[in-house]
């Protein structure tokens, strides 16, 4: 009799700087207190359970009992690509018990943050691993995450879906071009999601990103920079020992 093959166990990697910044968002609070007089404070206890109740959704509609937890490092692999990366973000305060939260999700769950990377580089890093013994879900409602090769789930609109190695690729592509004004990088000037679209067709090349910052009188050299700042880290493209980034090439 054939034994039976053991079932797989499903792991949530989920992008934990999203929920915490949302959590403690959700417990600061504005208080006047008359002649003018204002403040602002937040109850950490409180954030703290916000905190663990997102968790729990997120498992519950997820159907996993196991997650990582998985944070940016405070250094940025990217600026050292492109100075003006999220750029437009260092005036931004994070929430008042944020850094609070965070040492409490360190402490309480299995959580990963490697040196140099943001969260997603962290969830791509681990999402496309080869020979792990369990699948991954990727939880988070950035777009970016398309990029990713793999299973994901969207908690801000219970979207679950698959993206596959082409479609991967093609989003990265896409992204190269249209860029992202959130992380204030650029892509090729007059380029939007319509004609970023048509320029990559059915079956998308470098050569035709290429092709089109050439026409708007750029470089191949500037796509590449676009390209690398845009792309989400796979396995193979970070050394843990040494922090090192191994930049996306065509």
């Amino acid at each position: 009799m054939a034994r039976k093959k053991p079932t797989r166990k499903k792991v949530a990697l989920i992008d934990a700087d999203i929920l915490l910044y949302q959590s403690a968002c959700t417990v600061e609070q504005e208080i006047d207190w008359g002649n003018d007089w204002w403040t602002l404070h937040s109850d950490a206890r409180e954030g703290k359970m916000v905190l663990d109740v997102a968790i729990m959704d997120i498992k519950e509609a997820t159907g996993v009992k196991d997650f990582i937890l998985c944070f940016s490092s405070p250094n940025n692999w990217r600026i050292r690509v492109l100075n003006d990366y999220k750029a437009n973000r260092a005036g931004n305060r994070k929430p008042l018990c944020y850094h609070a939260l965070r040492k409490y999700a360190e402490d309480t769950y299995d959580f990963r943050a490697y040196g140099m990377l943001e969260a997603d580089d962290v969830i791509g890093l681990i999402a496309t691993s080869p020979g792990a013994d369990h699948d991954y879900i990727m939880v988070s409602q950035d777009k970016d995450f398309k990029s990713i090769p793999g299973q994901h789930y969207n908690p801000r609109t219970g979207d679950f879906f698959t993206v596959d190695k082409p479609s991967a690729d093609r989003f990265h592509l896409y992204q190269t071009l249209v860029g992202d004004q959130t992380d204030n990088y650029k892509g090729c000037p007059g380029v939007g999601p319509v004609k970023a679209e048509n320029v990559l067709g059915t079956a998308p090349t470098w050569s035709a990103v290429v092709g089109c910052y050439e026409k708007a009188g750029l470089t191949e050299e500037d796509a590449l920079v676009q390209a690398r700042v845009a792309r989400i880290l796979r396995h193979g493209e970070y050394n843990k020992m040494t922090c090192e980034v191994k930049l996306w090439t065509p």
